[in-house]
């Protein structure tokens, strides 16, 4: 370009229009070839460097998986054995216990209880992000689990002066795991238990709906804010609601059953009832793949 600069550049080609012209054309090109090698540059600098942090992130997310995954599994065999041992202490197998003793004793058996549960729930998150969530599907009745499971939770329901209402229409029998799901409707009722107000009812349904299983929970709470809705079943995301009688929660609860219905190739959701409350509802196609 300099070049051709020097040799038509001259004040007298300049005064030709036609020179001058394509003068300005071959500068414009030059410098539109000119930018785009810089860009293509930039761009291969900016690639190389995106993967790299993109494998650094992998690499910390591994890490963290096999952390929480070691970690959880250090802590359950103490807790289970502190909760054990606080539980046959209650029982006064071992001797006649004073008002205090049980009252301390109450409160290790239950701080116990719940730092066991989020131990759980961090072991299962760790294996679902490892990818090594097994689903053991065997023939049986959803309608089954379901009525079980409610009357698991109708105690429970009880303390905080909430009725658990549930319909239970037939479903065909189909493949999946009774322990899995167990887990996916406990989460849907104690959440709903949780933040129901003393006399209000949780409704339960189980219904089919074309090729699949229709199971849905309604509880008479404040519902879930607007703005929580689409980050709800996120690990370690809580909604703006307060348990009526201050439970703790640990964030992952939603997130896990998530996995799980998905695992069985359906889908969960959540939602806010026509007048108050929130309603959560999953799908488990009939056919699915073994």
């Amino acid at each position: 370009m300099k070049q051709v600069l020097e040799k038509f550049g001259t004040p007298e080609n300049l005064e030709d229009p036609r020179i001058r012209s394509l003068l300005v054309h071959l500068i414009d090109q030059w410098s539109l070839q000119h930018d785009h090698a810089r860009e293509r540059l930039f761009l291969e600098d900016l690639n190389a460097r995106c993967t790299h942090a993109i494998n650094s992130l992998v690499e910390l997310h591994r890490n963290k998986n096999s952390f929480l995954g070691m970690a959880s599994h250090d802590l359950r065999n103490p807790l289970i054995s502190i909760r054990g041992l606080a539980e046959i202490l209650l029982s006064e197998v071992a001797g006649d216990l004073s008002r205090t003793q049980k009252e301390y004793l109450s409160i290790i058996s239950s701080t116990s209880n719940g730092m066991l549960g989020l131990v759980n729930d961090l072991l299962d998150v760790s294996v679902m992000e490892r990818g090594q969530l097994n689903i053991h599907r065997v023939m049986g009745s959803m309608k089954d689990l379901v009525e079980e499971r409610v009357q698991v939770y109708s105690p429970i329901a009880e303390e905080k002066d909430v009725r658990l209402s549930a319909r239970c229409h037939e479903v065909p029998h189909f493949l999946f795991d009774p322990v899995r799901l167990g887990q996916v409707m406990d989460n849907l009722l104690g959440n709903a238990v949780k933040f129901s107000p003393s006399g209000s009812l949780v409704e339960v349904l189980l219904e089919k709906e074309g090729k699949s299983a229709r199971f849905t929970v309604a509880d008479s709470g404040p519902g879930i804010p607007s703005e929580d809705l689409e980050r709800i079943f996120r690990e370690f995301q809580k909604s703006g609601s307060r348990p009526t009688a201050g439970e703790r929660s640990t964030g992952l609860g939603l997130a896990i059953a998530k996995k799980i219905v998905e695992a069985h190739g359906g889908c969960i959701s959540a939602s806010n009832g026509p007048e108050k409350g929130a309603v959560f509802t999953f799908h488990i196609p009939f056919d699915q793949p073994i």
